[in-house]
């Protein structure tokens, strides 16, 4: 009597179910060619961060030229005001549509 062994490869990939059923749920936030559509959360987030870091910068420099804490805080409030209203962060609403590929 013959016995044999079942012997699998595991590492071998199935490939991906082509049905529409499955894959409408997966490319609800991908866009064409493995593109993500960006979280415009996220990029808010980012141009909030990079305002910060620029006001950071700016107050080392007003600290070593002398100036006081409040003068220091004056002109972080008007940079921030400035920067903000440059780089649309005030506007809940945005024209383009960024994108990033994956």
């Amino acid at each position: 009597m013959v016995t044999f062994k079942l012997q699998t490869n595991k590492f071998f990939v199935r490939p991906r179910s082509t049905s529409t059923e499955e894959s409408k749920g997966s490319e609800g936030d991908q866009g064409i060619g493995g593109e993500k559509m960006v979280n415009k959360d996220l990029l808010e987030h980012e141009r909030k961060r990079r305002i910060q870091l620029k006001l950071v910068v700016l107050e080392d420099k007003l600290s070593d030229q002398g100036y006081t804490g409040d003068e220091i805080a004056l002109k972080l409030n008007e940079a921030r005001e400035t920067l903000e209203a440059s780089d649309g962060i005030g506007t809940t609403a945005q024209s383009t549509v960024h994108r990033v590929t994956v």
